[in-house]
């Protein structure tokens, strides 16, 4: 049975605070469009204010010594309890080493340091030394999590997950840039797990969440592969570890974890606690210590532009990208500039369903998933496909409902997901259970790729929908349902007035071909909102005019009468509805 990974809403925990939402804006009277808007002041907002890391599980036994292998001293206790945990040894002699039972706890630290600084070293469990009490430790016994054979499968499931980000980079990126991709696609795939239970880089990996010591293990797994030094902070008033960064020959402070906020939205991703001096981390954090004797000190990356995006930057051919404002943009890390591609989301904004009159949220909650070559991106009501110039490619779901929206997608395992809520109460005991399967990648893209004659095929679906609650054995357990959603894979061609739709609901189906009408007058008065203002008159009609003035390429940031394309019938539609709103 397939299963998919979902963020765990949390209580109030210490290990991570839930949010109120803030509200502010304006209100309309009753003949105007309500715009209030509901504001989510991510960056004031608190995170894990104490976390959790899992160090060795050591004891000192006073049974009778085994047989054992041949200490080596030439090499660092580190160093050899490294290579014996490498071969999966499992009685070791470290008698060379002149511990004794009244400093044993060496023994400890070093394994502490081991487990927090070799992610790769997931396999190992517990361990306990021998000797006399009062006399000389001769023998340290290691226990495991899996044989040999199990570790090489695991490494490899782990190595094959990697793969999906590692191949999106491009040599010609900066260290910099290379450590922000990775940085957001662990925050945009990996969720905090409020059980508290997994700490290794493996069952990260398997279950998709982890506490910080698994955020911060894979992060340096992650760009020590890419030939990036990353090292383990660690901070013992907070019980909380992250990570410090050689970027281009400055170091960095960099906690991956707590800008993966525990707010269980899909494709999020905060930058608060990205590129952080010592002196910031610690006005946050409190003290910390390394391993290793280095400094961040470069302040030069505190007003970075991504550091207000709350949407992951997706690394494509080499190539920085996010969702600003509502546009597509390309982001040039080395001069800090935007440049916007295309207004996907400019009048796209989400409601919360749950007030008597229409409030919005001022954020945009939509993330960039790219596939091949094509990303997938969220309005509230379809999933959309463009390629890397920001053309629209086609539909590949739509959603109409009155109590609630998509407020994120996601592609895990090959599958692309949605999160539907009726707004942002994280509060809600229900918020982050609706997580619905939309569709295989592979296959949808196959069928995008031989679909090209094809203008509109819309098919009634079942897709699944996931309810997930956590308990307390670490893992979730899933309810499975499936509710009726309609799916769409749309390809636009140059005829502007005509559509053809294809309708199959159980044996029935039926051909229907329409010409879009302009007198109509569109139920939807928010898709008249042009400018947002929160009035419907003759401005929105010159910020419509303006547009297709100056721009003749598909899109649907202004597109009123939602048949697909941006053109004069957009502005026929308006001046018809204004002259009788």
């Amino acid at each position: 049975m397939k299963t998919f990974k979902t963020k765990y809403l949390v209580g109030a925990l210490a290990t991570g605070l839930l949010s109120t939402v803030l509200i502010g804006g304006i209100s309309a009277s009753a003949d105007e469009l309500t715009t209030e808007v509901q504001s989510l002041d991510v960056g004031t907002l608190p995170s894990k204010v104490f976390d959790v890391y899992q160090l060795d599980s050591f004891y000192l036994s006073t049974t009778s010594v085994e047989e054992l292998t041949t200490s080596n001293s030439e090499l660092s206790l580190e160093e050899y309890l490294i290579e014996n945990i490498e071969n999966f040894n499992t009685t070791i002699d470290i008698s060379s080493y002149g511990i004794t039972t009244s400093n044993v706890d060496i023994i400890k630290e070093t394994l502490n340091k081991i487990r927090l600084t070799h992610p790769e070293l997931f396999s190992l469990d517990s361990s306990y030394a021998t000797g006399s009490l009062g006399r000389k430790v001769k023998q340290l016994v290691l226990n495991y999590t899996c044989t040999e054979e199990e570790y090489s499968e695991q490494l490899a499931t782990i190595d094959n997950k990697f793969d999906e980000i590692i191949s999106r980079l491009d040599d010609s990126m900066s260290d910099k840039e290379k450590a922000l991709a990775v940085h957001d696609y662990i925050c945009a795939n990996f969720y905090y797990d409020s059980t508290l239970g997994t700490f290794d880089m493996y069952n990260f990996v398997v279950n998709g969440s982890g506490v910080c010591q698994a955020y911060m293990l894979t992060y340096n797994y992650i760009l020590n592969k890419l030939g990036i030094d990353s090292y383990t902070v660690i901070s013992d008033d907070i019980n909380h570890t992250w990570n410090i960064v050689n970027l281009d020959g400055e170091y960095y402070q960099v906690d991956v974890t707590w800008d993966d906020y525990t707010y269980q939205l899909l494709g999020w991703a905060n930058h608060n606690y990205f590129m952080l001096t010592d002196e910031e981390i610690y006005s946050t954090h409190g003290d910390w210590y390394t391993y290793e004797d280095v400094s961040a000190t470069d302040t030069d990356y505190q007003a970075c532009e991504f550091k207000s995006s709350h949407c992951p930057c997706v690394a494509i051919d080499g190539k920085l990208f996010y969702i600003d404002d509502g546009k597509f943009c390309q982001y040039d890390f080395s001069q800090d500039t935007l440049t916007s591609i295309s207004n996907i989301l400019s009048n796209k904004y989400w409601a919360d369903f749950s007030q008597s009159s229409k409030v919005f949220y001022s954020d945009k909650f939509s993330s960039l998933n790219p596939y091949k070559d094509v990303i997938f991106y969220n309005t509230p009501d379809s999933i959309i496909a463009m390629d890397i110039d920001g053309n629209l490619l086609g539909y590949v779901y739509t959603y109409s409902s009155s109590s609630d929206a998509i407020y994120g997608i996601n592609i895990q395992d090959g599958y692309l997901i949605a999160q539907f809520e009726p707004n942002l109460d994280y509060t809600r005991s229900d918020f982050a259970t609706n997580i619905q399967v939309i569709c295989n990648v592979e296959e949808w893209y196959q069928d995008y790729l031989s679909g090209a004659d094809v203008v509109s095929n819309v098919t009634t679906t079942t897709t699944t929908t996931i309810d997930t609650t956590v308990t307390t054995s670490e893992e979730s357990t899933t309810n499975i349902t499936t509710t009726t959603a309609v799916t769409t894979s749309q390809q636009f061609t140059t005829d502007d007035t005509q559509s053809t739709t294809t309708i199959s609901e159980t044996s029935t189906e039926i051909d229907t071909t329409s010409t879009t009408n302009v007198t109509d007058i569109i139920d939807d008065n928010t898709l008249l909102d042009i400018n947002l203002d929160g009035d419907i008159n003759a401005k929105d009609l010159l910020e419509l005019k303006s547009y297709l003035i100056g721009n003749n390429t598909n899109s649907l940031v202004f597109d009123i009468n939602q048949d697909g394309y941006v053109n004069v019938l957009d502005l026929l539609t308006l001046k018809n509805n204004l002259l009788n709103y």
